[in-house]
């Protein structure tokens, strides 16, 4: 018997803050690998008879390290178990990859005189680079950071239906996401996020509200 993994994020930390997808996935586990972010205040609902380990990471010392946590979730799923690690998706920051984070429109006001957006100050930027309302200027934005001096071959994600079953990603670099947004169809609201947390990104990896299918 296999059982299943569920992936769930915490959010800012608060119990009535979580979805309730992510409530009821919580509430049927078997086991729950955690860490420090959710909170005493989610921590306190688990089930009461859930297994639960400790995975956080504090300050350097680590309770267990990730090839530990993954062998885990494989042994615990193989038991036949409902296993929920707290975690999700492309991470904004990330020690090896970006400390910080930049948050735009992708849209901006075409009335105003001049544009706000200083490109050649966030070509330099070395962190996430996350654009809203930006999937009908993808390539301007994609060749104003070539331009302004932002590798070609960074990475860029494009992120349709984060949250929801039928959510896509659709991978490519500042030099290919523009044709590869148009073959696969890309169409608004989306997410763009630019820089190299993106190569954490893995397409089989379950979803953050995985359907029950």
């Amino acid at each position: 018997m296999t059982g299943k993994v569920f992936l769930v994020g915490s959010g800012p930390g608060g119990e009535g803050l979580l979805t309730k997808r992510a409530r009821a996935v919580i509430d049927s586990a078997d086991v729950v690998l955690y860490d420090q972010l959710p909170g005493e205040e989610i921590l306190s609902t688990l089930p009461g008879g859930a297994e639960r380990i400790d995975c956080g990471k504090y300050g350097g010392r680590h309770v267990l390290e990730q090839a530990e946590i993954e062998s885990l979730i494989v042994d615990r799923a193989k038991a036949g178990k409902r296993v929920v690690p707290a975690s999700v998706g492309i991470p904004l920051t990330h020690r090896k990859y970006a400390s910080q984070v930049t948050i735009l429109t992708g849209n901006e006001d075409p009335t105003k005189p001049e544009p706000a957006l200083d490109w050649e100050l966030l070509a330099r930027s070395r962190g996430t680079i996350v654009v809203l309302m930006g999937v009908a200027n993808l390539e301007k934005i994609a060749h104003a950071l070539m331009e302004n001096g932002k590798p070609e071959t960074t990475p860029v994600a494009v992120i349709e239906r984060g949250l929801r079953s039928d959510r896509r990603v659709t991978t490519g670099t500042l030099a290919t996401i523009g044709p590869a947004a148009r073959a696969a169809g890309v169409k608004p609201p989306a997410v763009i996020v630019i820089g190299d947390v993106v190569r954490l990104y893995d397409p089989d990896c379950p979803d953050l509200i995985p359907s029950e299918g």
